[in-house]
């Protein structure tokens, strides 16, 4: 590949905080079209909220993200990223007026020319018949369902069509009447309840790859003259020409006789920017390509990366041709290539909890009387304690519904969020964040539609796809084969066909599903399938039964001693807990709702509390917990958090501090990275009851930690302690509050059989954009480990690498940085000084690090 030549470029200095996006509205004035290249998806979801913020004028604002996949990589991309890519092939046909927001690798990589073609797309309205519509359905590639989950799906009921595409938000409700349409109607995808009612509707195809005849032709003739005609056998060859949606993006080139590239809807009159070097960017991309390649060579159907990537000297040959900025938050020497925007960094707003007066520095800018203040603040909590403040320091503010609408030197709130404010010192107006008063990004209020993850149960056979493993509960793991009709003493019955190891067959019919589970694991494909008439499967059951007895046993001794005695019974007051919960920065799930309410009617009962919190990670059991433990400091009495690690003593004290930090309750730990001193007073404070919430590891429960009036024990992790800690948290659980939290899913059946004992609140519910954790187990593979590592760090993310030996933590350091040269790694492990244990960890909270063993 030949060297990239430096760009020519002008510079935008002074970009301040969330000021891009309001440069980018005064820019759009001068241009129709505008084109914004950053780094990683991350930066474009982030500018496009800001830009629709601060946009006045009719444009469409699109984003355009990367696969977040490495070279030669071909796996299912995640359908929020196809979502937004074929949303910008819409708004580009449907619009001469744009702004798309893009990476570089996107610029660089070839792409399906098809969603930005209007054969693509296909409008659904008055005059669509009912048989056309399902035949365009199937023919766009949308899955057929007995009820429409995700993009992609539709539904059949009787006279109703239910849809949803790929470049929609939202679910459409199609209803006929005689095979024409009668209305249609957007629906709610949790609850499936009509929204609003529409005339109209566009759906496109489920996938970017799209093989027309005019693509057949070529991909047979180019992939056989490349590949050599022995991929003519290839399934690959087979689905790609038989249009069947594969996701080689990597095969581009080899599919289209003329391949789409984003340069070719950039004229000489878009403006462009960017916030990176691009010759360097460039460089570095052909470079990463070539060193795949040369890894994978020995691979069959892989392309060189000359025929994969666009070549970046005609990137910088037609960039030359339009007006390109770029973008710093410096200021810069101005001269006519290059200026600076009157923008300038926010004055230090955040508030202190510590000081009589919170708001000071607030008031402070306040009273300056210089600016129109814009305030954006989306969380309601955090709206109305903004709220209280103005009205008890009576300063008159107003609710405006757009940016534009703020009223000149006074004070605006605008119910959205930016990341950062900024000040516009020319116009006279300055644009505060939330993060900028409280210090936190806080996420969108809106509820979203929230789905379960571990419910392994089948309550529709349509909910298993054929050969994924299930359990049958008499016969095993066997593999789904599908369903088929079958006449059994002249009676038609469907039934459910199961194969099992050595190739035999089980059929049931489909009234039985009750006795069959999903096989829950991430490598389907590997299920070990049990042998009918064989004994294993009883020998599983055995050990689990015997395994369930022991518990229950336990369980009885300990609920025995339970029932005996008489708990405390907690009180709530609304008003502090209402408070308390405005401090939450997010917006709970319905399970984190359902599980708090659980909780707080266990700890108003006089008998015990013992309930297990289960839920992944990520999922928002600290936050139900710290709710208990709120409640339980509020009554004047001491709480125990046990943590399994150091570490997550530390982790958990930091986020207690900074959680109940408008709160009166006082936070202590026992952990071994507290100095002497420390440790020895938090002792004396915890007997005379002047510490309310105590966490530590299992050394919290030696004797020599007195408390004066424990009556909650949270326990993170029980099942990590070992055994000596367990006794140890028997003795005490009999008497007291007890929440156990899990990361572990504990199955329904074990649930029923313990469920006199203890309560269990599942929490399957993720946070808002969660995505699901993926586990392989591989042996080790320099090229898988250095992909893991550099797609998680193109996307802005860290890693942790968990290693089990101490004495060969340096070489495998050393290991890595061959395997990827510019990381930033750091080491934690027991032996190291406390101090230095606190200083990497927090050097890899501060992202210094990319990586720690």
């Amino acid at each position: 590949m030949t060297k990239v030549n430096k760009f020519k470029e002008k510079i935008i200095g002074s970009v301040h905080g969330s000021s891009l996006g309001y440069i980018l509205d005064n820019l759009k004035c001068d241009y129709k079209r505008v084109l914004v290249i950053l780094k990683n998806n991350n930066d474009l979801y982030e500018l496009e909220k800001e830009i629709n913020i601060f946009k006045r004028n009719k444009y469409r604002v699109s984003i355009y993200p990367d696969y977040e996949t490495v070279p030669y990589e071909n796996i299912n991309i995640d359908t929020s990223i196809l979502s937004s890519r074929i949303k910008t092939g819409l708004n580009y046909l449907n619009s001469d007026s744009w702004i798309i927001v893009t990476t570089i690798s996107c610029l660089k990589k070839y792409q399906s020319i098809h969603p930005f073609t209007k054969d693509y797309f296909f409008k659904i309205d008055i005059q669509t018949e009912y048989n056309d519509l399902i035949k365009k359905l199937n023919q766009m590639m949308f899955v057929k369902t007995n009820r429409v989950l995700e993009r992609g799906q539709y539904a059949i009921k009787g006279p109703i069509i239910d849809v949803f595409s790929a470049c929609s938000e939202i679910p459409v409700r199609v209803i006929f009447n005689d095979n024409k349409i009668e209305k249609m109607k957007l629906f709610d995808l949790n609850n499936q309840i009509t929204i609003s009612e529409v005339t109209q509707t566009i759906i496109s195809y489920n996938h970017e790859i799209i093989v027309n005849n005019d693509d057949q032709k070529f991909f047979t003739n180019e992939s056989l003259k490349i590949f050599g005609n022995e991929f003519s056998e290839e399934i690959l060859y087979k689905n790609i020409k038989d249009n069947y949606g594969v996701s080689n993006y990597d095969l581009i080139p080899v599919i289209y006789k003329k391949p789409f590239k984003l340069l070719d809807i950039i004229d000489a009159k878009t403006l462009i920017l960017h916030s990176d070097n691009i010759s360097e960017e460039c460089q570095l991309l052909d470079d990463k390509y070539l060193k795949y390649y040369s890894e994978f060579s020995d691979s069959k159907y892989i392309i060189h990366p000359d025929k994969l990537l666009v070549d970046s000297n005609k990137i910088k040959k037609h960039f030359d041709k339009s007006d390109i900025y770029s973008i710093s938050s410096y200021n810069i020497e101005t001269n006519m290539d290059s200026k600076n925007y009157p923008i300038k960094k926010i004055y230090p707003l955040l508030i202190d909890n510590k000081t009589k007066e919170p708001f000071n520095n607030l008031n402070k800018f306040l009273n300056m009387n210089i600016y129109s203040i814009i305030i954006c603040i989306e969380k309601n909590s955090l709206f109305y304690k903004l709220c209280s403040f103005f009205e008890s320091n009576n300063i008159n503010f107003n609710y405006i519904k757009s940016f534009y609408d703020f009223k000149k030197n006074k004070i605006s709130i605008l119910h959205d969020e930016i990341s950062e404010g900024f000040i516009d010192y020319e116009k006279k107006i300055a644009v505060v964040s939330s993060k900028d008063i409280f210090g936190k990004y806080m996420m969108q209020q809106n509820k979203k539609n929230y789905s379960s993850i571990f419910d392994e149960h089948i309550n529709d056979i349509s909910s298993i796809k054929i050969n994924d493993p299930i359990v049958h509960e008499i016969h095993g793991v066997g593999r789904y084969k599908g369903l088929m009709n079958m006449t059994v003493e002249d009676i038609k019955t469907e039934l459910i066909k199961i194969e099992y190891a050595d190739n035999d067959l089980l059929y049931i019919p489909v009234t039985s599903i009750d006795l069959l589970r999903k096989f829950t694991t991430h490598s389907k494909h590997k299920a070990p399938l049990h042998s009918l008439g064989s004994t294993k499967w009883e020998k599983t059951k055995k050990r689990a039964k015997t395994k369930i007895n022991d518990i229950a046993v336990e369980i009885l001794e300990i609920e025995s001693k339970r029932k005996s005695k008489k708990g405390f019974s907690f009180s709530v007051d609304n008003n502090d807990y209402e408070n308390f919960t405005k401090d939450f920065p997010f917006t709970e799930t319905p399970d984190q709702e359902r599980t708090i309410l659980e909780i707080i009617n266990d700890m108003k009962s006089a008998n015990p509390m013992d309930r297990i919190i289960c839920g992944d990670v990520g999922f928002g059991k600290t936050e139900v917990f710290m709710r208990a433990c709120y409640i339980a400091a509020m009554n004047s009495t001491q709480v125990l958090v046990l943590a399994p690690t150091t570490i997550l003593v530390e982790q958990h004290y930091k986020n207690f501090k900074k959680r109940f930090i408008n709160t009166p309750i006082k936070i202590g730990r026992l952990s071994r990275l507290a100095r002497s001193k420390e440790k020895n007073q938090s002792l004396i404070d915890i007997e005379n009851g002047n510490i309310d919430i105590i966490i530590g590891t299992h050394a919290a429960l030696s004797s020599g930690v007195i408390f004066d009036n424990l009556r909650l024990l949270v326990i993170d992790e029980e099942h990590r302690f070992g055994v000596r800690a367990k006794e140890k948290i028997k003795k005490i659980k009999s008497s007291i509050d007890v929440l156990s939290l899990t990361a572990t899913p504990i199955p329904r059946t074990l649930n029923a059989a313990l469920s006199s004992f203890r309560d269990l609140s599942l929490i399957e519910t993720p946070p808002e954009n969660r995505k699901s954790i993926i586990t392989k187990i591989t042996e080790w593979d320099d090229n898988i480990i250095r992909d893991s590592i550099e797609r998680e760090v193109d996307r802005g993310g860290q890693i942790y690498f968990v290693h089990n030996d101490i004495k060969t933590m340096n070489s495998i350091k050393l290991k890595l940085s061959m395997i990827s040269p510019k990381l930033n790694i750091g080491i934690i492990h027991a032996q190291l000084d406390n101090r230095e244990i606190e200083n990497q960890m927090n050097k890899f909270i501060n992202k210094e690090y990319d990586l720690v063993i």
